[in-house]
């Protein structure tokens, strides 16, 4: 191809290099870094389309010259491919952004304390049919129980419990566990830190 191609430069905004590295300082560190990273992709899927724009002879003051159907067509393969890196990294950063607003609500106290677990069979994936039909995990707090989570046993379920208040009195704050309702028959339980293992008894 003929001529040369000319792509818009990203304008970053300025940042103040002096942060100051506590906890909040670093969620809104992290917060920004996202918001710094959108910015970044965003500028790759402009200029993905302004060269998109080029070959295809509609970008503004810009001649491609002669442009086959081959040329094109290599040109389209490089946008999508770009686009499946900025998807796969567009899902990364909604993990980080989710996981850093979950931290602010922890800091802030706004919402309380988020608790999150797993249950985890260890039984050759139910070969032998013994998991009942739902199981129930308990949160206890200070060793009572205060809610309940109730999970379909065909698979490993994750269970989260949001929004729980933090302190008892100004000096003390609760102290959370995880315990099972009814071990299934033929399994044993084991609790490691929020998570439950039923493991099949031989």
């Amino acid at each position: 191809m003929k001529g040369e191609c000319k792509m818009s430069m990203p304008k970053i905004p300025n940042m103040d290099a002096n942060i100051n590295i506590d906890r909040e300082g670093a969620i809104n560190l992290i917060i920004s870094s996202i918001a710094m990273e959108e910015l970044a992709l965003a500028h790759i899927l402009n200029a993905e389309g302004e060269k998109l724009q080029y070959v295809l002879g509609t970008l503004e003051g810009q001649d491609p010259g002669e442009v086959t159907m081959c040329d094109i067509m290599a040109v389209n393969r490089s946008i999508q491919k770009t686009i499946r890196d900025i998807t796969k990294t567009e899902m990364l950063l909604q993990f980080k952004l989710e996981d850093a607003i979950e931290l602010e609500d922890d800091a802030s106290g706004s919402c309380g304390r988020t608790i999150r677990g797993k249950k985890i069979w260890i039984d050759e994936n139910n070969e032998q049919g013994l998991r009942p039909a739902t199981v129930t995990i308990n949160l206890l707090r200070d060793g009572d129980p205060y809610k309940s989570v109730t999970l379909d046993s065909m698979g490993e379920g994750a269970y989260i419990f949001k929004c729980l208040p933090i302190w008892k009195d100004p000096e003390t704050q609760y102290v959370y566990s995880i315990d099972e309702v009814d071990v299934p028959a033929g399994y044993s339980k084991t609790i490691k830190g929020y998570n439950v293992i039923n493991q099949q008894l031989r």
